[in-house]
């Protein structure tokens, strides 16, 4: 089954043997373990990575440099903002679990 880009369902017809094989390239092999962001190349293992870079003999990681941003100017145009006032918070809207 695919959409096109008109959101209409267009079905394909495959013979079994066909079928099968396509289902199958879904499968790893024996011995094979799926890996999504496992172990050192974890966003969360910082530490793992720095110290595989100093057994590797490398430099520590560089932490990212960040565009300074003002926070009162407009993204868009770049023209400067002006504060006009608070929006006070709704107290009766609180979100989160019961008491």
């Amino acid at each position: 089954m695919e959409r096109s880009e008109t959101r209409r369902v267009k079905f394909l017809e495959k013979k079994l043997n066909q079928f099968i094989r396509r289902w199958l390239l879904h499968i790893l092999p024996k011995g094979f373990t799926r890996v999504r962001h496992y172990g050192f190349l974890a966003s969360a293992a910082i530490k793992a990575r720095q110290q595989v870079r100093l057994l590797l003999g490398q430099s520590p990681e560089a932490p990212p440099e960040l565009p300074e941003h003002d926070p009162f100017t407009c993204e868009h145009c770049g023209s400067d903002l002006k504060y006009l006032r608070e929006i006070p918070r709704l107290t009766d809207t609180i979100r989160g679990p019961p008491p």
